[in-house]
């Protein structure tokens, strides 16, 4: 059982930053993003922008079981977005979820080279590991060169009882809230099997899987503004999680995520699941510490300074996030039976975009 809240003026059909061939999403224009970005440097202008959002916060309950997930739907009824409960069975795993990540990151976190590496990507300055298939300018699916070069670790990973259970649960969640989408990847999934013989996803629907992590001396996980443009129009996974040290960690102000173009700002708790079609949407982390909104949510009392004092002094500390994707270039074949988008004719180069939502994004 779950509940539903409609963005009344949003139409994913129409509003949505999507790319000219309709294959995959598109950055907003260079001038908007800047506005963002300086915004984003400005706390007292960026509270007060955020004011203006409408606030979804999650109402916890003592007994898990017995919270509610949230589906968001555009002014069409479009199911856009899906924020499960808090999940007991992850919170019970949180140490063998740690285990798990330290096999696929071993020491690299400690490496000042790997630390360069990341200091300046857009997304912030954690590590973010991608590892799965991608096609990004060759003919063929490959894996991406960090899994070649340490596929004794990722196989490690991926035996984890833990890992198994987080990709089957991100599975059933996805064929049960975005049915059109589960259909389309495994459509897309056998047709790719077909082609590239050996080739599969290792994510159950999810060519690819990042974790994202925090460098000695970095707290959380917190992304800057951004959008995963190159992603397929369908949804992405994001699971919130919490290390060693995050058991304080205050989600109810700290590390919400705004997906700007439908003005929302979302509390995301450690433990839940979020579907939503990143590769459409500029989003980003913000804490509400300062946040007067606007627009309130019913009788839910939001946590700001003013209101309520934190019980720990680390309440900001110990949130990571991963997230399983789907790259557009993975869609080539599947959709017009070519290894390359240029090796196409020219009338399947671009695709209906809006006649996909129809079918992929159902209608609640």
């Amino acid at each position: 059982e779950g509940q539903a809240m409609q963005a009344p003026s949003f139409s994913i059909s129409t509003g949505a930053s999507v790319s000219s061939t309709g294959w995959h999403g598109a950055r907003p224009p260079l001038e908007a993003r800047k506005l963002l970005d300086d915004l984003y440097d400005d706390p007292q202008a960026l509270n007060e922008a955020l004011s203006h959002l409408h606030p979804v916060p999650y109402e916890k309950r003592q007994n898990w079981k017995e919270e509610k997930s949230m589906r968001s739907l555009d002014r069409d009824g479009h199911v856009i977005m899906f924020r499960s409960r808090r999940a007991v069975f992850l919170r019970d795993n949180m140490k063998p979820l740690e285990l798990a990540c330290h096999l696929l990151l071993e020491g690299d976190l400690e490496k000042e080279s790997v630390q360069n590496r990341f200091k300046n990507q857009v997304r912030g300055p954690h590590m973010a590991l991608v590892i799965g298939h991608h096609r990004q300018y060759v003919r063929e699916p490959m894996l991406t060169e960090w899994h070649r070069a340490h596929s004794d670790r990722v196989a490690a990973f991926l035996s984890q009882d833990i890992i198994k259970r987080i990709i089957q649960w991100i599975t059933q969640m996805v064929e049960l809230v975005f049915p059109g989408i589960a259909k389309r990847f495994r459509e897309d999934v056998e047709k790719i099997k077909q082609r590239y013989p050996g080739v599969e996803p290792l994510f159950g629907l999810f060519w690819n899987f990042c974790l994202n992590a925090q460098f000695p001396g970095q707290r959380r996980i917190h992304c800057l503004p951004h959008a995963d443009w190159k992603n397929q129009i369908g949804v992405c996974a994001l699971l919130v999680y919490l290390i060693s040290g995050g058991e304080h960690f205050d989600d109810d102000r700290k590390t919400w995520l705004v997906v700007w173009e439908i003005a929302l700002a979302i509390q995301l708790p450690a433990w839940v699941l979020h579907l939503y079609p990143s590769a459409l949407f500029y989003h980003f982390n913000v804490d509400v510490d300062d946040v007067k909104f606007v627009t309130t949510a019913g009788e839910v009392v939001h946590p700001t300074q003013a209101n309520s004092t934190p019980l720990h002094e680390d309440t900001d500390c110990g949130r990571g996030s991963m997230v399983f994707f789907n790259q557009a270039t993975m869609r080539c074949f599947p959709e017009t039976g070519y290894d390359l988008l240029s090796l196409a004719p020219e009338e399947q180069r671009t695709f209906d975009y809006e006649g996909s939502i129809e079918s992929t994004f159902v209608k609640y």
